[in-house]
């Protein structure tokens, strides 16, 4: 706190033999244009360029998904159990699941590779049933342990001890959208419709800003005509004056991408050399509400267990 007390989270800045120097910088959302519509982060800065989103479907005008995933770490929320999470290093999708259980007796470490379905029912708490794990052995705590290159993890027990029934869920931050279908009239004439169905944008963008914590899709600068054919319409006081475009009459299915362009906020607090206690960095301007840059003047310090597990809030 800005009191001249230390601090009370875990992190402390690298020692290195450089004078002490407060950097200012300028902070912008992370954003993509890609299935035919647009997202952006909600916050700014360069961890957001972390954020990657993909579209897939079972099968055409079948089953459909929109899913999110920050690969930004929090403990608090990448590790789900009565433990102190030491260390973790976590570069997984949404496929990717382990489960920690026999904890009262011996520990045993389990890998799931789960569908888009499974990852919905778990978030939305309702009942599913896992496929068959992958074995991996035994499980210690207070020592690391390691997966395929996907997971790395070390955790102390927490005061009371472990029951038969308790379990540690370890998964990356995901969320996940399903898709709604709708049918329009894309035909050029009144006279001769055309009917076609596909993945509703509209109602994507509805789910998304409603619940999801790290996305939005604010309404576009060109909306749809009143009528098929007819020319797009400009909104004079865009919702966000970095895009320039209209939504498709569908939204597409695309790959795992990140969004991109995220600036200001370091990714890691490691770079910033503003004392032995502290990393902190002022930022100066940032990006408002409709995507212009605004005067903000806030001085940031990183809050967290280490350099991977935290976040930037004001000193």
């Amino acid at each position: 706190m800005p009191n001249g007390s230390s601090p009370k989270y875990k992190y402390r800045p690298p020692v290195v033999p450089k004078t002490a120097h407060l950097r200012t910088c300028s902070s912008r959302r992370g954003r993509l244009w890609e299935g035919g519509t647009y997202f952006r982060s909600r916050d700014t800065g360069l961890r957001t360029n972390n954020i990657s989103i993909e579209v897939l479907e079972s099968a055409p005008n079948v089953d459909g998904y929109c899913v999110v995933v920050n690969a930004n770490i929090k403990n608090t929320e990448n590790v789900v159990g009565n433990v102190n999470v030491d260390l973790l290093d976590l570069n997984g999708t949404y496929q990717d699941l382990w489960i920690l259980d026999q904890l009262d007796t011996t520990p045993r470490a389990r890998y799931y590779s789960i569908s888009c379905q499974i990852r919905f029912l778990i978030q939305s708490s309702l009942p599913y049933t896992l496929p068959a794990p992958t074995e991996l052995g035994n499980f210690a705590f207070d020592k690391l342990f390691t997966h395929s290159g996907k997971l790395s993890v070390k955790m102390s027990k927490k005061t009371p001890g472990f029951t038969s029934a308790d379990r540690i869920f370890i998964t990356p931050r995901v969320r996940i959208h399903p898709l709604s279908l709708i049918t329009k009239d894309i035909g050029t004439e009144p006279s001769t419709p055309e009917i076609v169905t596909g993945w509703d944008i509209d109602a994507l963008r509805s789910s998304m800003n409603a619940t999801n914590p790290w996305v939005e899709m604010v309404e576009r600068t060109f909306s749809s005509p009143s009528t098929p054919g007819g020319p797009p319409v400009e909104n004079p006081d865009p919702a966000d004056v970095q895009d320039d475009g209209g939504d498709s009459d569908f939204l597409s299915p695309f790959y795992t991408t990140r969004l991109a362009s995220g600036d200001g906020l370091p990714g890691n607090p490691n770079s910033e050399k503003a004392g032995p206690e502290r990393s902190i960095v002022h930022l100066n301007y940032s990006e408002l509400q409709n995507g212009s840059l605004g005067v903000h003047n806030v001085v940031y310090e990183w809050v967290g267990d280490n350099a991977i597990s935290g976040a930037w809030q004001p000193y």
